[in-house]
């Protein structure tokens, strides 16, 4: 009877053992896991800024270029304005010449 309680206790022992093993072996993984996670999501966030950089990048060369052709069209209608003017300049000194002096 001792012989059987004495076997009892041993499983009872070598049962609570086993159980605290597992327990490291889930406190460990469960570490193993929380890293890979924080590695993921420092990746990810980096994969995200590197594109978010990207995009804005684009975004900006994309909104210089339109600026540029705006300058340019702008720029082609001064002249055109400036080359009309000097072409009717003496045409628009003799009109108001007259409306002012001749009213």
């Amino acid at each position: 009877m001792e012989d059987i309680i004495g076997k009892i206790i041993n499983i009872d022992n070598e049962t609570v053992k086993v159980k605290e093993k597992i327990e490291a072996i889930k406190r460990e993984n469960t570490k193993e896991i929380e890293k890979s996670s924080r590695k993921m999501e420092e990746e990810i966030i980096g994969e995200a800024k590197s594109r978010g950089k990207n995009i804005y990048e684009e975004i900006l060369k994309n909104a210089k270029e339109e600026t540029d052709k705006i300058e340019e069209n702008e720029m082609a209608i001064y002249k055109q304005i400036e080359r009309i003017y000097e072409e009717k300049r003496d045409l628009i000194i003799d009109r108001l010449f007259n409306q002012i002096f001749m009213s």
